[in-house]
């Protein structure tokens, strides 16, 4: 099964986006994004969940099945 570490990495990737470029088009701290795809971050919160899906154009949902 994918972790929600491994779903954000491979949407990231796949949008051509470096974590740096990720965050500032999501507005997110680049070292809470870094906690994220490292593991560390396990649980997001909805507005983090939305900022992230509609930079990488999937649903919040989608990203959720992965916390």
């Amino acid at each position: 099964m994918t972790s929600l570490a491994e779903f954000i990495h491979n949407k990231r990737e796949m949008a051509g986006y470096s974590l740096f470029g990720l965050s500032e088009r999501a507005s997110i701290d680049i070292k809470l994004l870094g906690d994220i795809e490292s593991g560390r971050e396990l649980f997001l919160s909805v507005s983090l969940r939305q900022k992230l899906a509609r930079v990488l154009k999937c649903s919040p949902s989608e990203i959720k099945k992965y916390e």
